[in-house]
Formats: C-alpha cells, sequence, structure tokens
C-alpha cells in the first residue's frame, strides 16, 4: 500500500464527511472509512498531524492555522485521483504525496490530468 495525506483548514470534517461523498461506495466501521470509487479501495483514518510531523517538511505558508489530517492508504493511483475529485467540490485541503510534494486540491487536480506527471514518485524516480 501508498500513502498520502489530505489536510484540511478545518475542523469540522470526519470520516462521515468524506465517506458520504461517495455515497454506498464508502463505509465507515471504527476509526476507518473505506471508499471504494471504481478505480480502486482506498483506507482513511483520522490522524494529528502535529503528534505525527507532518508538517516537519512542508513549507510554513502552507501549514493551515486549524489542521484537521487524514492518512489515506491506496494502490491505485486513480484511486486517489477520485477521492479528491469527489472532495474537491465540497471542502479545500491540501494533498500531501509523501513523495516530497504538498499539492493544493487544484494543483493535484492540475498534475493529475497530465499525463505527463506523476505526483506519486519522486522527481529522480525512474518508472522502470
Amino acid at each position: 500500500m501508498n500513502t498520502v495525506v489530505l489536510v484540511f483548514d478545518r475542523t469540522d470534517v470526519g470520516l462521515r464527511h468524506i465517506a458520504d461523498t461517495f455515497g454506498k461506495a464508502a463505509f465507515v466501521a471504527g476509526k476507518v472509512a473505506t471508499v471504494e470509487p471504481p478505480s480502486g479501495r482506498m483506507y482513511v483514518c483520522a490522524m494529528s498531524p502535529i503528534e505525527e510531523g507532518i508538517f516537519d517538511e512542508w513549507p510554513p505558508e502552507k501549514i493551515p492555522a486549524s489542521p484537521n489530517a487524514f492518512v489515506v492508504d491506496y494502490r491505485e493511483t486513480e484511486a486517489v485521483v477520485d477521492l479528491v475529485k469527489g472532495l474537491a467540490p465540497h471542502y479545500e485541503f491540501w494533498i500531501d504525496s509523501n513523495f516530497g510534494r504538498i499539492y493544493s486540491r487544484d494543483e493535484f487536480l492540475y498534475v493529475a490530468a497530465d499525463p505527463t506527471r506523476q505526483w506519486w514518485r519522486y522527481d529522480d524516480e525512474s518508472p522502470t
């Protein structure tokens, strides 16, 4: 599994909000939301961004004043794109790719739409 982190600058977004965006393609069991768009299954868990050190390498200007973070475990990169597309009309948020890149919601969707750019690997990492 691979991981990205979604960070909202509001504390009123929870697992139920994320799951409800996907209707019957998602459910919450305990502290985990399972989201299953046609592109693949993901597991979403709330996390403490400060305790987990999420912002240790973030530029200060991108760190939200009231951060609320969720870790997303995925296998298919397209599933993450579908997750962001599903949440985008309802929320503004940041995506930490875990590959040295932090995207705003709109930046992420722009990069994801370009087949020559790969948000899921380091710039110097060979695709082979």
